[in-house]
């Protein structure tokens, strides 16, 4: 008999008019696609985010609920496990907190780890990046 995986971060359950809604990571790397999946269709002005790699119905991906739509919010409940990957990772999240998406938290984890008190500043982070050639 196969053991499911544990999960990484703890489920959490959120109350909305329509039920109730979860977002459940097995490991980093699923927490991470979600996020990185996020900005792209924030980006791209798609509807809806998704929560996890659930599905609610086949075919149809949970959606994220509030206040998680906010990216503020959502880095600030998720800023302890978004803060350790941006140390490990903090080329690849410099690049991506320059994304012009509305729904952005990873341009707070940036911003935080490396203590920029404006969004402006990450361009110049960006440039030296450029600049050696990263």
């Amino acid at each position: 008999m196969r053991r499911r995986p544990r999960t990484w971060v703890s489920s959490q359950t959120f109350h909305q008019e329509s039920g109730k809604v979860r977002q459940r990571y097995d490991n980093v790397e699923e927490f991470l696609a979600v996020v990185v999946a996020n900005i792209y269709r924030s980006e791209n002005k798609r509807v809806g985010l998704r929560a996890d790699h659930g599905m609610f119905e086949p075919g149809a991906p949970l959606q994220l609920a509030h206040p998680f739509t906010e990216a503020r919010k959502f880095y600030a409940y998720w800023s302890k496990q978004l803060d350790s990957l941006c140390r490990q990772m903090l080329r690849f999240f410099i690049r991506l907190s320059t994304i012009q998406a509305d729904w952005n938290p990873i341009r707070y984890s940036v911003m935080s780890v490396l203590r920029i008190d404006r969004p402006e500043k990450l361009r110049d982070y960006e440039a030296t990046l450029d600049s050696y050639g990263w």
